[in-house]
């Protein structure tokens, strides 16, 4: 079962649209959505984590979430607001596509299967 999640800056209004996080009942071997940030459009989007050398390869302007850049040295050791596995996100400490601040996090809305 997986997290419906949305990125929300605690610094300027950018929120992003929803999405699924970790994995469903289905696909839960092959996929795991988890956020990245596409730098070409300035937006949090989200991608299959376990295929990440692929879906880099075939979008060089992507970086996914758990990047050190994309986040907040001491994050690491914060509690996780939301797990998956061994993917974590937390509710604050993450790069604003929009305002370029450390201040996004990613808040749960429900779950999916």
């Amino acid at each position: 079962m997986g997290v419906i999640v949305r990125a929300k800056c605690n610094h300027c209004s950018y929120i992003s649209d929803s999405f699924l996080f970790g994995g469903g009942f289905k696909g839960f071997n092959s996929d795991c959505g988890f956020p990245a940030l596409d730098k070409n459009n300035n937006r949090v989007t989200i991608e299959n984590i376990i295929d990440r050398e692929k879906v880099m390869k075939e979008r060089p302007g992507l970086l996914f979430y758990d990047d050190d850049s994309l986040c907040q040295s001491d994050l690491q050791h914060e509690e996780a607001s939301i797990e998956w596995g061994s993917y974590r996100l937390f509710n604050d400490g993450y790069f604003c596509p929009n305002c370029h601040n450390f201040s996004v996090g990613f808040i749960a809305e429900g779950l999916f299967d």
